[in-house]
């Protein structure tokens, strides 16, 4: 090899390796956007949870007063008492809607878009090809979490 194919060699190199770490620096980029959507999708899930956790919660005190109000509307002969139980009722049955709606927000679909954040880029897909499978990154294989899925 002569002294100008030597640098039109280097120089070829050179540019393959800034293309590649530019292409590794927008990949990275991405796998930091997708850690943010996970992190925030944790928290959302677990607001979700505990959303949930509290709408069931209400549900079982919302539960009994209905019932009570039925059961008292039967009994009670006053037209004021008889207002009174309607209020009450129209109003734990108001509450109940309230929970049912907040309950649409818990744990459940699996394959809710909220669950779930878009997979990362794929190494492979970002780097330009080189031509020579050593210049590649291995992709590592990473256990998925059982949990999460």
């Amino acid at each position: 090899m002569d002294e100008i194919e030597l640098r039109a060699k280097v120089a070829d190199l050179t540019r393959r390796l800034a293309e590649s770490e530019a292409a590794l620096m927008n990949a990275a980029a991405g796998l930091r956007k997708y850690e943010s959507l996970a992190l925030r999708n944790e928290r959302l899930e677990s607001l979700g949870a505990r959303a949930d956790a509290i709408a069931h919660d209400l549900n079982n005190i919302f539960a009994p007063i209905l019932m009570a109000a039925a059961l008292l509307k039967e009994r009670v002969a006053d037209e004021k008492g008889q207002r009174m139980l309607t209020v009450l009722e129209e109003n734990a049955q108001r509450g109940a809607a309230l929970v049912r709606l907040v309950r649409d927000f818990g744990p459940g679909d699996d394959d809710s878009p909220l669950r779930k954040p878009p997979p990362p880029p794929i190494a492979g897909d970002t780097i330009p090809p080189s031509g020579h499978a050593a210049a590649r990154p291995a992709l590592r294989k990473t256990p998925r979490d059982p949990g999460g899925e």
